[in-house]
């Protein structure tokens, strides 16, 4: 069981199109934590892109600094926006959650690439410029592997099911 009054951050891990974002809606009906949303928080800062990487760096740090005041105030949240394909960005979480006894949960939203690109090409009006089919390549050809704890999820099952199992994982 989950340590009680212990607040818990999730991290959204997968490809661009993996679902990430799609999953976290349908998750947020089974636990309303709030959501710290890198792409949201990059098109508030940046509402006309000039740079990429320079805009992603800020908004991370934003995000970090987002991330701490939450669990500062006791709260358990999720983080999505990000693929956190870096090792370095899950590891900065980790510390973070460490800083402040929180627990930190990876859900791992997995599709073949072919998949994800697939669901890229077909989606419109998403807040990050970089967005492109080809990018889902390019992230799992960098993509770190996952240490524990994580749930992987098979992101081309039915999203109301897997909704529940990340749900029952997350509180126990």
């Amino acid at each position: 069981m989950a340590v009680a009054g212990m607040s818990t951050v999730v991290l959204l891990v997968g490809l661009p199109g993996s679902g990430k974002s799609t999953l976290l809606n349908a998750l947020r009906g089974h636990l309303p934590w709030p959501v710290i949303d890198r792409d949201r928080i990059r098109q508030a800062m940046f509402p006309e892109p000039f740079d990429g990487r320079a805009e992603k760096d800020a908004a991370n740090e934003a995000v970090w600094a987002a991330l701490a005041a939450h669990l500062q105030g006791g709260q358990s949240v999720f983080i999505d926006g990000m693929t956190f394909a870096s090792l370095a960005n899950r590891d900065r979480a980790a510390a973070i959650a460490a800083g402040y006894g929180a627990r930190l949960r990876q859900l791992w939203v997995d599709v073949p690439v072919a998949v994800a690109a697939a669901r890229i090409a077909a989606q419109t009006g998403h807040p990050s410029p970089e967005r492109t089919p080809a990018l889902a390549a390019e992230v799992a050809e960098r993509f770190a592997p996952l240490q524990e704890p994580f749930l992987k999820l098979d992101a081309t099952q039915p999203l109301g099911q897997l909704a529940a199992r990340a749900a029952d994982w997350l509180r126990a």
